[in-house]
């Protein structure tokens, strides 16, 4: 009895998860992978155990690691202890230490697993190392995009003022030449900014178009809500990198969300070849987008 009072307290005080990490079950999340060729992962805890609680306060609070699921995977998760506890998923794959995640293809395919608490960067590391295991020939050339009360509970932490000590420095666009929209996977728009003042050498508006007006690709290379990891990022990649560097943003609800995309190949062939290439030298994962359809 004083367990179940113990075990009742502690998870009417959990607190809200993200929502990129909707409840689920397994069946749906397979189906729904196999149909978009995207990997998923699911996410095993329970609030009487310590290192999930750490877990789900810390390393799924983290903006860059929840930006980056949003771009390359499904997610789901899973209460142990509730009443609909998928019990038989848990046996099928031995998930008996937590909290853990469970990576799978988009073919349902077990590719790797964490058990015990583990970093926000640990875990992205992780996962974009099983993501580059996949057949980039299959995956969709959209631009996942993030969900507007996403954005702003990520660019504006708990407690800290926008643009405080915490290094959101907000960019300014200047260059509002937006077009109608650029679909993301749930079919809604959202508006697309192709110069960012201070970036405006890496502006989308440079790019060459071809006399037959074919497609042009490129690789994205990361997503960014903060403009410091931006430089950062941008800073080391032009120590190593001698093609196009591109830079543009997508405002949803007053915040923006920054892309540094790569290249300006004529085929996804040759642009799936450079991303291979990037995966080895610098262990990213990129997408493959069509950069003639962002102008």
């Amino acid at each position: 009895m004083a367990l179940w009072v113990w075990v009742s307290l502690i998870s009417a005080s959990a607190a809200p998860f993200p929502a990129w990490l909707p409840e689920g079950q397994f069946e749906q999340v397979k189906k729904q992978a196999a149909t978009t060729y995207r990997p998923f992962l699911v996410y095993f805890f329970h609030e009487a155990d310590r290192d999930s609680r750490r877990m789900n306060r810390q390393t799924l609070e983290d903006a860059n690691l929840a930006l980056y699921i949003r771009e390359h995977y499904l997610a789901i998760r899973t209460d142990v202890l509730a009443e609909n506890a998928q019990v038989e998923i848990i046996q099928q794959y031995s998930v008996y230490n937590f909290p853990a995640v469970l990576i799978f293809s988009p073919e349902g395919k077990l590719m790797g697993r964490t058990e015990g608490y583990v970093s926000s960067e640990t875990l992205q590391g992780i996962l974009a190392k099983h993501h580059g295991r996949i057949d980039p020939t299959h995956l969709l050339p959209q631009i996942a995009l993030v969900q507007p009360e996403e954005v702003v509970a990520m660019a504006e932490p708990r407690g800290t003022a926008r643009g405080g000590a915490n290094g959101d420095t907000p960019i300014k666009v200047t260059d509002l030449q937006t077009p109608a929209g650029m679909t993301a996977r749930d079919g809604s728009l959202t508006p697309l900014h192709l110069t960012v003042s201070g970036f405006e050498d890496y502006s989308l508006t440079r790019l060459e178009r071809t006399e037959d007006n074919a497609a042009v690709f490129g690789l994205l290379y990361g997503s960014y809500t903060q403009a410091d990891k931006l430089t950062t990022h941008l800073d080391r990649l032009k120590k190593f990198w001698r093609g196009h560097i591109w830079i543009f943003c997508e405002e949803i609800s007053g915040t923006l969300v920054y892309r540094l995309a790569l290249g300006q190949y004529e085929d996804r062939e040759t642009a799936e070849v450079f991303a291979e290439s990037i995966q080895k030298l610098e262990k990213v994962s990129c997408q493959v987008l069509v950069l003639s359809q962002l102008r």
